[in-house]
């Protein structure tokens, strides 16, 4: 489930929204990569999930694995997309890199039922 951008357009790849397994009704899967410390990169992983919600889909995955920088802004998004996934009925999940797990522990979050850590290449 690992697509990434890497144009080199940007100094961060660019998120991206998707279908998972291409049916336009089913599941959405949202990419993003990189420094989501960045203004500019949450923006733009903001704006791909909120899309991606729109077209109420019964679960959505974040997929965050190949984030390398988090801070506090990456973590208020999360929380502003898992409010209004709720609010639909949309089911989160969320599988991040140890980055995002660190800035989620550090903000007190308590603990996400639809969060997977990423596993290290062996």
């Amino acid at each position: 489930m690992i697509a990434i951008d890497s144009s080199g357009e940007h100094a961060y790849p660019r998120p991206h929204a998707y279908c998972v397994g291409g049916d336009p009704c089913g599941s959405r899967a949202v990419v993003a990569a990189g420094d989501l410390s960045n203004c500019d990169a949450v923006r733009a992983f903001w704006q791909s999930s909120i899309l991606a919600l729109a077209q109420t889909p019964p679960e959505i995955w974040l997929n965050l694995t190949r984030v390398v920088r988090a801070d506090t802004k990456l973590a208020a998004c999360i929380v502003a997309l898992l409010r209004r996934a709720d609010r639909q009925g949309t089911m989160v999940h969320i599988v991040g890199s140890s980055q995002v797990m660190d800035v989620l522990d550090v903000c007190r979050m308590p603990p996400l039922p639809g969060y997977v850590a990423a596993r290290k290449a062996s």
